[in-house]
């Protein structure tokens, strides 16, 4: 909806050390295949990026 141009996503996390092992796992998973797509392909799970260090982040 916004092309990457707002940031809504959590840059930091503040995660008990006796559970940072398992957060780690489940951010891994739940992001595991997502890539960009086409803003009009209502299946994209989003929509390109404005750099590409911004989509390696």
């Amino acid at each position: 909806m916004h092309t990457g141009q707002i940031c809504a996503s959590a840059e930091r996390f503040l995660v008990h050390t006796s559970q940072i092992d398992a957060v780690e796992a489940a951010i891994r998973a739940r992001l595991e295949g997502i890539e960009a797509g086409d803003p009009m392909d209502e299946n994209a799970q989003f929509g390109p990026v404005a750099t590409e260090d911004q989509y390696k982040k």
